[in-house]
């Protein structure tokens, strides 16, 4: 009976209709969803209109279904056919209807469990670039709809910072700001109609006079928030602003503390709460609200200097870090990509940068494919774009008069130039080859050429490559990667420490020399044997560096002197270090006899940059930074000679990641110094799919 009955209710469906009407539906609704979305998303729609949309096809179901069971299609015309078991209808509408509802919202609105990860996949990016002004487009904002760009812009000519608008869909920058005030940290309220920003008198930032203003985009016009003066706190900096509007996030510190906390501001009544507790002096900054107002995500600053990505849940008062405790980890900024995901450009003091995901439940890190080289990253409420700060410092390898040189008059002139940034030249000693750090190709790799500039080529392709320096004979050059050889991508987001190799300048495999997982081994130089290289190794205490000797053939390897760092070899023997006062010393090739060659103070020297220093024939060449001048200190006559005044844009102090950087041919002919010819910001965007 039940049989018969089953039956019954199946050809009556079929009779009706009713399995062909959903089959059509179905691929006429999933077919008009993707165009749909992929049309909205190119004219830059509201991420409304899209899910209003998937709610109407999936309201239409039923209604597809219900047109299915009471009408047919005979002969071109339309007729209604009897009603029939109404049970059936109303069960097929239920099951149906479910089934189908589920499955848009599993494939199109992605709900995310707590307890699983919300890595996203990022589909169709497209990147476009926004400004090209010149100097600095920083601390860009996006408006909760995405369609407007706040941010703090200053120029050689306007260097006092000013914040713009920027209308995404016509390109156009207005300024909304006095030029006399300096103003940084634009954010937007929750519903895009005001911006808040940090804002003091030109001349008086540093000494007081910061309050928060408020520009009414609708009107144009600018109120005080409130002014930060009389807090009781000090070094304000940061701005953040909940989207639920009640709260304002600065970080600063008490009077004569170490470190730094993050505090909230009531925009009701101005009260001042400490939100994040005092860590043995670390410096908290950066905080960054959820999108529900329900999590602070912030960057804790260690003594030693590492950054973790931490967060401060507003009911609790706990504090979570997401990140490894690296004294070598480097990030400035972040950004939330959903309630559980951050996006943040996370770097090494080496000066590798990657943009990567990070899921604040599980703490598990994963790459993202675009943004190598963001700095600061703003994403719009509706998670489908993402604008970030583009910082570019762009070196070129010049050539001055070196020591030995006739006329040292002669002009300098530029000798390798590309797209990328060039440092860390080295001279082979045949005279005949440089090697240098380049970043042309993506990523920092050791390229070689000859001594004139000219067949540039690269020899590594590690991810991150640096410090080159050449063996006596010129067959072979050291240099130090944290990145093995043939290493997957995701392999640097489980940086360990830094391992020497060896590598032929005409390219090849390179050879490992030196690998010890519990310590950094970087800066390696070979000794005057070519059969042991120096180099620096990390204790992991209160010196930031010892100096080691590995001799290769024996395998032995052996501390040298403690609490020095970035060694050289003098053609005597002796061994050249930086201390960690910043002057230069030089040791017998045993470690003993230790002496002072020049002070960082009544010198000028370069070395509070760990650089700007090289030997040619046991004498010093070096960068003064107190006129930026190179000079050479004759140990013969212990006088100290001008080679050349450098001429370049901006001051080392004013540049991100410049580092001087010099070596000299061994005939002294010429120095060779990595010249700043260019540096600023710009800003760029990233589109990818649907919203998210």
């Amino acid at each position: 009976m039940t049989d018969t009955k089953q039956d019954s209710i199946y050809g009556e469906l079929r009779q009706r209709r009713v399995f062909r009407t959903l089959a059509v539906y179905v691929a006429l609704a999933w077919a008009s969803i993707e165009i749909l979305l992929t049309v909205l998303d190119r004219l830059g729609a509201p991420a409304w209109i899209g899910t209003a949309l998937i709610i109407v096809f999936i309201a239409g179901f039923p209604l597809a279904v219900l047109l299915s069971w009471l009408f047919d299609i005979q002969d071109g015309r339309i007729r209604r056919v009897a009603t029939g078991r109404v049970s059936v209808l109303v069960g097929v509408l239920s099951i149906a209807t479910i089934a189908f509802a589920g499955a848009v919202i599993t494939l199109y609105l992605k709900p995310s469990s707590d307890g699983s990860s919300t890595t996203v996949a990022f589909n169709n990016v497209r990147t476009r670039p926004l400004t090209a002004l010149e100097g600095y487009e920083f601390y860009p904002a996006l408006s909760p709809d995405g369609n407007v760009v706040a941010y703090a812009h200053s120029s050689p000519e306007q260097p006092v910072p000013d914040i713009y608008l920027l209308e995404i869909e016509s390109g156009q920058s207005t300024r909304i700001v006095r030029p006399d005030t300096d103003d940084q940290w634009p954010v937007w309220s929750g519903d895009g109609t005001r911006i808040a920003y940090l804002s003091a008198p030109a001349d008086t930032r540093e000494g007081g006079g910061l309050s928060v203003m408020t520009r009414s985009v609708v009107t144009g016009t600018d109120s005080l928030l409130m002014s930060l003066e009389g807090l009781g706190v000090e070094r304000i900096g940061n701005l953040d602003w909940s989207p639920d509007g009640k709260w304002l996030a600065i970080n600063a510190s008490q009077p004569d503390a170490r470190g730094a906390q993050i505090y909230l501001i009531s925009t009701l009544d101005g009260a001042v709460t400490q939100a994040t507790p005092a860590d043995g002096g670390a410096f908290d900054f950066n905080g960054r609200f959820s999108p529900d107002s329900a999590e602070i995500a912030f960057i804790r600053q260690s003594v030693q200097g590492g950054r973790r990505i931490c967060v401060y849940e507003l009911s609790t008062t706990t504090v979570r870090c997401v990140t490894p405790d690296d004294e070598e980890w480097q990030v400035a900024h972040i950004a939330w990509l959903n309630e559980h995901t951050l996006i943040a450009p996370l770097g090494f003091v080496a000066g590798a940068r990657q943009l990567v995901q990070v899921d604040t439940k599980t703490a598990q890190l994963s790459l993202v494919p675009f943004g190598a080289d963001a700095e600061f990253v703003t994403i719009s409420q509706r998670r489908d774009r993402l604008v970030y700060e583009r910082l570019f410092v762009d070196h070129s390898l010049w050539r001055y008069p070196g020591p030995s040189a006739s006329d040292r008059s002669v002009a300098p002139s530029r000798l390798i130039n590309s797209t990328g940034d060039e440092t860390g030249p080295t001279y082979s000693p045949d005279g005949k080859s440089l090697a240098y750090m380049s970043n042309q190709s993506g990523t920092w790799e050791i390229w070689v050429a000859k001594a004139d500039g000219a067949e540039s080529r690269r020899i590594t392709n590690f991810g991150f490559a640096n410090f080159p320096n050449w063996s006596p004979d010129s067959s072979k050059l050291v240099v130090s990667s944290f990145i093995e050889p043939g290493a997957p991508q995701a392999v640097r987001l489980d940086r360990t420490t830094n391992k020497l190799y060896a590598i032929n300048p005409a390219g090849g495999i390179p050879q490992l020399l030196v690998s010890d997982d519990a310590f950094d081994s970087a800066a390696g130089s070979y000794d005057g044997t070519g059969e042991a290289v120096l180099y620096n190794r990390s204790p992991g205490q209160d010196c930031p560096f010892d100096v080691w000797r590995y001799n290769a053939a024996s395998g032995e390897n052996a501390l040298v002197a403690p609490c020095l760092m970035r060694p050289e070899v003098g053609s005597d023997g002796r061994i050249y270090l930086l201390t960690p006062d910043g002057d230069i010393a030089s040791l017998a090739p045993d470690g003993s006899d230790h002496r002072i060659e020049l002070r960082y103070k009544s010198d000028g020297i370069c070395s509070a940059h760990n650089s700007g220093w090289t030997i040619w024939r046991d004498n010093v060449v070096y960068l003064d930074c107190r006129d930026l001048s190179i000079r050479f200190k004759n140990k013969a006559t212990g006088k100290t000679e001008l080679l050349a005044t450098i001429e370049q844009p901006l001051s080392l102090d004013q540049i991100p990641n410049s580092i001087p950087q010099l070596a000299v041919s061994p005939d002294g002919q010429w120095v060779i110094y990595n010249r700043l010819d260019r540096a600023g910001s710009d800003l760029v965007m990233i589109n990818w799919g649907q919203a998210l």
